[in-house]
């Protein structure tokens, strides 16, 4: 009867063990998800940085481009 219970205790103990490893293993795959997510977002972000100053400065060439051929047409 102790026999039956420190067995059926062991092989708790046991699935316990395995329950935490895998608990760990899981938390650690995770982690590293959340990890390479964040690079992307933070490429993301570089690129729309990017994107923006690219646009601003397309804009100021047009609307000097505009101003200078208004000018000549004014002369």
């Amino acid at each position: 009867m102790f026999d039956d219970e420190a067995n059926d205790n062991k092989d708790i103990a046991q699935l316990n063990a395995d329950i935490a490893r895998d608990s760990d293993e899981a938390y650690d795959r995770i982690l590293s998800a959340a990890k390479k997510q964040q690079e992307v977002a933070q490429i993301r972000q570089e690129m729309l940085e990017a994107e923006r100053r690219d646009h601003f400065w397309d804009n100021v060439w047009h609307k000097l481009f505009i101003v200078l051929l208004g000018l000549g047409y004014a002369l």
